[in-house]
């Protein structure tokens, strides 16, 4: 059957699914005005279904769809061109517009001749004097004059500073022994000295509650204090007069060096293959550095060093020579570093 009669017969199948009130309207046909139908293999029936509602071709029938509209032409070509149509009448004239900006300033005629040349005028009054010019070079040195009668002597100058000591001479020779003197010889005791000064004491920190006696030293804030006399019940250093200050808290010292707190052993054993060797890598908590570490087992290690930023310690084992798998372990000494 032709397309053109196959479409004729599907238009004739909906206008009888119309009549006889089995098409629902709302489905039928579908979004984009689509209309579906089953077209019998045998006997040509064609019949429209709705597909919103679950209906179905069956297995004697092919599927076929087909739009309420075409789909739309092509665009037809322009039209001619219509005739002009008459001139219209001047309009009313506008309103003048704002002056514009100043134009550039035109380029310099060209200079006028020389006027005749006008009489001297009178002589000025004479100006002040100039600055004292720079002194002139030095001209070059004269020839040596002959030498002169010696003058007479001049008078004694006067003393000169006394000269350093010089150095000492060699030690005479040994006296001979003197006879011993006794304490109870009274040509052998001298006159009795004079009573010395009291000297300091020191009493540690100062205490506010402490008795103090004239001489007494006592350390307040980093400062060395004496007593003047007789001090107590609060009389603070550097605050009574009953002090005077013996040494001043010198300037702090530099910071030290970071240290090291929370020591840790971190170990991790591997069993090592015959015939192999093995990297084995213990790794520090975080927070804290592998500041050292080593290895331990039967195989050698080739090389035991810090990894990844010292966070980590590496021991690399070399070939297991026997038969059954050795065990090796790393560690890492771990630390936090300030």
């Amino acid at each position: 059957m032709r397309r053109r009669e196959l479409l004729a017969a599907a238009v004739g199948a909906l206008a009888a699914a119309a009549l006889a009130g089995g098409v629902a309207w709302a489905s039928i046909p579908g979004d984009g005005g689509v209309i579906q139908g089953c077209y019998g293999k045998i006997g040509g029936v064609l019949r429209v279904i709705d597909t919103a509602k679950g209906q179905k071709c069956l297995d004697s029938e092919v599927a076929i769809s087909w739009n309420q509209k075409g789909p739309k032409g092509d665009t037809g070509p322009a039209g001619p061109a219509g005739a002009a149509g008459p001139k219209g009448d001047t309009g009313a004239s506008g309103p003048a517009g704002a002056a514009g900006p100043k134009g550039d300033t035109g380029l310099a005629g060209p200079a006028g001749g020389a006027g005749p040349k006008g009489d001297p005028g009178d002589t000025g009054s004479a100006g002040p004097a100039g600055p004292k010019g720079d002194a002139g070079a030095a001209g070059p040195t004269g020839a040596e004059g002959p030498k002169g009668d010696p003058g007479p002597a001049g008078a004694d100058g006067a003393a000169g500073p006394k000269g350093d000591t010089g150095p000492s001479g060699p030690a005479g020779p040994a006296g001979e022994k003197g006879d011993p003197c006794l304490s109870s010889d009274p040509a052998c005791v001298g006159p009795k000295g004079d009573k010395g000064d009291p000297g300091l004491r020191y009493r540690a920190s100062w205490n506010p509650y402490g008795d103090y006696l004239q001489g007494d030293v006592v350390a307040k804030d980093g400062s060395s204090w004496v007593a003047t006399g007789y001090a107590c019940c609060g009389d603070e250093p550097g605050v009574s007069d009953k002090w005077s200050l013996l040494a001043a808290k010198g300037i702090d010292g530099q910071a030290g060096a970071p240290g090291i707190s929370g020591f840790e052993i971190v170990t991790h054993d591997f069993a090592i293959p015959p015939g192999n060797g093995g990297l084995v890598i213990a790794t520090c908590p975080a927070g804290k550095r592998a500041i050292a570490g080593g290895f331990d087992g039967l195989l050698a290690a080739e090389a035991s060093i810090p990894y990844e930023g010292d966070q980590k310690w590496l021991a690399q084992f070399l070939p297991n020579p026997y038969a059954t798998p050795v065990t090796v372990t790393a560690y890492a000494i771990c630390a936090v570093v300030q």
